[in-house]
């Protein structure tokens, strides 16, 4: 019996072990902040990361779920701008809509219908 109590105590204990570094790892990969938003995104909220067409234009950032992946869509207001989706790491995908013909650059033309879960993180109106 004794044997059997110390088995469970060392497996369980393992797995605790496991379980945490598996945590630490996921969470400093996924490289958000205490809000949720990727550090990326809370540098350009705050001001601290500009991009050109970024700096002084009524934008607003919302966070969505594209192909099942944490995605960010930036929609930018007036000149006929691009409104871009980026992943979790700040990399463009494609500019869904926005532009001259207000179709986007037509690499991800079901973003509209595919898109989920979208809820506004941010909002800069002049």
């Amino acid at each position: 019996m004794k044997k059997t109590s110390m088995l469970i105590i060392i497996a369980v204990i393992s797995f605790l072990t496991v379980a945490s570094i598996v945590a630490v790892f996921y969470l400093m990969a996924n490289d958000t902040n205490s809000e949720g938003n990727a550090v990326w995104i809370q540098e350009i909220i705050n001001g601290t990361k500009k991009y050109e067409k970024w700096d002084q234009r009524e934008r607003t950032i919302s966070g969505c779920t594209y192909k099942n992946n944490p995605v960010y869509y930036i929609t930018y207001s007036g000149d006929d701008l691009y409104n871009d989706l980026f992943d979790k790491n700040g990399n463009k995908i494609c500019s869904p809509s926005g532009g001259f013909s207000g179709n986007g650059d037509g690499r991800c033309k079901d973003f509209s219908e595919d898109k989920s879960n979208c809820q506004l993180i941010w909002e800069k109106v002049q």
